[in-house]
């Protein structure tokens, strides 16, 4: 018997690894559709961001170049030689810097190479440099380079990082330099207008890139050679001598020659890597235009990274599959097991039947109705109890299938109030509280007075779903307490009616309980009676109860004598003067 079972269950275990299994691996493959889907989608939208900040830069130069008080400057430097540019070209030039925020230097060179505007961007201020500590770029690359281009013709230097003194800036500062010729108004170039370009600006989109997608994003230049790399110690490498191997054309030789003469793809390797790659064009338009203008981005999907996207979007489902195969391995067990324990599992079922159907009858005869609700506009009910038609008159229907919510039989006074006490509730993280007492209209249109209690039900993630309130008629214990205001009002005005002042103390504490309104009037002001004020203070105005042979305590003499007494005392009334007060005092 127990091989029988033993193998059964050894097959239906194997069975159920190889579903695991092939499901695991189909989902694995489709996951790795996806990513590589949105590998595409992320770099093509990334490109088209970059490519968008880079067309502002183009335009911002050409802007500089053209501006109507830089050719007016360079007629007057032609015409009459002058050096020195007018005061309002410079300051808008310094106030386009101070706009932009994205150059940390914008330059005119006049047609020798020599400064005659440079603005510095320190943190987010531009400041001109003096005419005196202007310099000479005569033999600089980008000068000699960007001045022999056409007028209005773009010259862009290579991505790299920016050089002080012959070493690389620390921190880092990568740098791309645009430059134009620029020419007076009879068309005769007269000199070049520089923007050194943040190149953290541009960079910056590859880490959102990164965030938002898995595997790691990097941007090299024309020559495979790193800009941002995969790993942050091979970034920049081929500007530091000894690192001539930390480039992607070396380590991925296939797939960088794969990526020649095509703008845009995706290329995956023999060891599951996927490179999804887009060209940029710094200066726009194509390679033949400017080979070292062109940068590319590149995204780099790996197994490990389908993996652990693939494990994180399984996650939710792990505890529903272990709780599958659990279940169907103890669904065998009780399946093999059935014909024995039928009868007591039918004798448990029955006795646990019978027990809910007796909880159940408790709350059918009693005068709390179960109701379950969402926190939705008009409170709407998804569940109430079978005695709510004994209770309230309602029917089940009128709630469940016709729309009537828990709030539409709210005296409408009471909903403010309750909906505050709900949302404190909720604020202090009960699970179960009570509220203010409140009045429900019934099915005849009267009031009645409930008080309910509220549990909330939340889900696993702790996420408020439902409540279930507990409400309770109290219409009796209300009119009862109304009653008893109604008497105690009415003695009060009893002992009102008595014409010479009243008290009643306490004789533990020498403390005035109650006082018609002619003690009130002899002894008070109309601030009315003070809250814990004594007999003492109250008629001698002192400290500290009376203890004179010639005026005993009155409380004194009746707890030793047990005896009604009549004694006559100095009294002080409310104004301060004096009167004779005859004690006539019964202890109660």
């Amino acid at each position: 018997m127990w091989q029988r079972y033993l193998g059964f269950l050894f097959i239906l275990v194997a069975i159920m690894a190889t579903l695991l299994g092939l499901f695991l691996n189909q989902q694995h493959q489709l996951v790795a559709s996806r990513l590589a889907t949105q590998a595409e989608q992320g770099v093509a939208r990334q490109h088209s961001v970059m490519e968008a900040e880079l067309s502002y830069v183009r335009s911002d130069l050409s802007y500089l170049a053209s501006m109507p008080e830089l050719i007016l400057y360079l007629d007057k430097f032609a015409e009459e030689g002058e050096k020195t540019p007018d005061n309002t070209l410079v300051q808008n030039y310094q106030n386009f810097s101070t706009s932009k925020q994205r150059y940390d230097q914008i330059r005119f060179l006049d047609s020798r190479g020599d400064e005659r505007i440079r603005i510095n961007l320190d943190g987010s201020k531009a400041m001109a440099v003096p005419n005196d500590q202007l310099q000479s770029k005569r033999h600089r690359y980008y000068f000699t380079d960007s001045i022999i281009k056409a007028v209005g013709e773009l010259y862009v230097s290579p991505f790299d990082l920016n050089i002080e003194h012959k070493e690389v800036e620390l921190p880092f500062k990568p740098m791309i330099r645009f430059a134009m010729p620029a020419a007076d108004s009879r068309g005769e170039k007269g000199g070049v207008v520089i923007l050194n370009y943040l190149g953290n600006t541009l960079l910056r989109h590859l880490g959102r890139l990164n965030s938002m997608l898995p595997g790691r994003t990097a941007m090299l230049n024309s020559n495979g050679e790193y800009l941002i790399s995969f790993r942050a110690d091979q970034s920049w490498g081929f500007m530091f001598n000894g690192r001539a191997q930390d480039q992607f054309s070396m380590q991925q030789v296939a797939v960088w020659q794969q990526m020649q003469g095509v703008s845009q793809g995706q290329i995956k390797t023999k060891l599951g890597e996927v490179y999804t790659f887009s060209w940029l064009m710094i200066g726009g338009g194509g390679q033949e235009i400017c080979r070292h203008c062109a940068t590319v981005i590149v995204h780099r999907l790996t197994d490990e990274d389908v993996s652990e996207a693939h494990l994180t979007a399984l996650q939710p489902a792990i505890p529903m599959i272990v709780f599958t195969v659990l279940l169907v391995i103890l669904g065998a067990m009780i399946l093999f097991w059935n014909i024995q324990q039928r009868h007591r599992t039918t004798a448990k079922l029955s006795e646990l039947h019978q027990r809910i159907e007796q909880e159940r009858d408790i709350f059918a005869v009693g005068p709390a109705v179960i109701f379950r609700w969402r926190n939705e506009f008009g409170w709407p009910v998804v569940y109430v109890s079978g005695n709510l038609q004994q209770v309230l008159g309602y029917s089940p229907d009128q709630f469940l299938k016709e729309g009537l919510g828990l709030a539409s039989i709210v005296e409408p006074t009471y909903i403010a109030t309750l909906t505050n006490e709900l949302e404190a509730g909720l604020a202090a993280g009960h699970s179960t509280f009570s509220r203010s007492p409140f009045r429900l209209v019934d099915q005849s249109g009267e009031y009645r007075w409930v008080s309910d209690t509220v549990r909330v039900e939340r889900n696993e993630q702790g996420k408020v779903i439902e409540f279930y309130s507990y409400v309770t008629d109290i219409s009796p214990l209300k009119s009862a307490e109304q009653e008893l205001e109604q008497s105690r009002a009415f003695i009060q005005k009893v002992v009102d009616s008595i014409a010479d002042p009243t008290l009643v103390l306490d004789v533990s504490n020498h403390q005035v309980i109650s006082a018609n309104q002619a003690a009130c009037d002899a002894y008070l002001t109309d601030q009315g009676m003070l809250q814990g004020m004594t007999c003492y203070q109250l008629s001698h105005k002192t400290d500290k109860p009376c203890d004179s042979e010639d005026e005993p305590c009155p409380i004194q003499t009746i707890l030793e004598s047990k005896q009604p007494t009549n004694i006559v005392h100095k009294h002080f009334d409310s104004k301060g003067f004096l009167f004779m007060w005859r004690y006539m005092q019964r202890r109660f």
